[in-house]
């Protein structure tokens, strides 16, 4: 919307981006009693080469449709997804330059969700290593994430860190802490993912208080999974559950204030 107002145009997946809200997303499938029946007979690895095999089929119309409407580009920024091959075929086709936005280690992502690597593996690896390699820059997160990068098309010099987040969150706090006989205040901040196994977090406190330690968890932020981290906690004593708190999502003063209590902080 800034660049729109600069004169430029831009484009969503081959639509302007100020019509892209009125666009309707029909529904890929509608499932009905008998195919879900079906369904529960279909082993899953089946099930996820399909999956792989209608996404590859997506992107390949998304090429056609935004091909065919006959618009030139000067830019192409993706948002990378696993498998695609999309921005470097439109850089290609236009001449123009690709920029990427990498959110994270997509191949490990898929293998930790489905607990098993991507059928089509091979191909999956060389798409997204052509796709980098191409690119004029990629912009990542954190310095992890452009060590990966750099790993993957052997260049450096093109990965560049952005954060979408208020740097004062990470303020250090000046004074040290003195650990004394009071409870040890355990901190977690950042999104309720599966990813992020704050289950696993919880269950190892737990043990922790079970062995006699004096400790509180604070579970700060939001997410998919909070409920379900809810209720997994709502099943343990009355005991444990008073050293468990959610706070929700916190910010400026009052998680300044927050961290100025803990003693240990937890990352994902």
């Amino acid at each position: 919307h800034i660049l729109n107002g600069d004169n430029h145009q831009v484009y969503l997946n081959g639509a302007l981006i100020d019509e892209t809200s009125q666009l309707v997303v029909q529904a890929d499938n509608i499932r009905t009693p008998a195919t879900n029946r079906i369904n529960k007979y279909i082993p899953k690895r089946i099930k996820l080469v399909l999956k792989e095999i209608a996404h590859n089929r997506k992107l390949k119309q998304l090429y056609k449709r935004i091909r065919a409407s006959k618009i030139s580009y000067d830019i192409i920024l993706e948002f990378y997804t696993i498998n695609s091959n999309l921005g470097m075929r439109l850089a290609e086709d236009y001449s123009s330059k690709l920029y990427t936005v990498y959110d994270g280690p997509i191949l490990e992502e898929y293998s930790f969700f489905n607990g098993t690597a991507p059928f089509f593996l091979k191909r999956l690896k060389s798409r997204e290593k052509a796709s980098l390699t191409m690119s004029e820059s990629i912009v990542v997160y954190s310095n992890p994430m452009r060590e990966y990068i750099e790993g993957i098309t052997g260049k450096k010099g093109n990965v560049f860190i952005h954060q979408n987040v208020d740097f004062t969150r990470f303020d250090i706090l000046k004074s040290s802490k003195i650990f004394t006989n009071s409870p040890l205040n355990i901190c977690f901040i950042g999104s309720f993912l599966k990813w992020h196994q704050v289950e696993l977090l919880v269950d190892v406190f737990n043990y922790y208080l079970t062995l006699n330690y004096d400790l509180n968890l604070y579970l700060v932020g939001d997410g998919m999974e909070r409920q379900k981290i809810e209720e997994h906690v709502s099943q343990l004593s009355q005991e444990l559950q008073d050293k468990i708190h959610f706070t929700g999502f916190l910010d400026g003063n009052e998680l300044f204030k927050l961290k100025e209590r803990m003693h240990i902080g937890v990352m994902p």
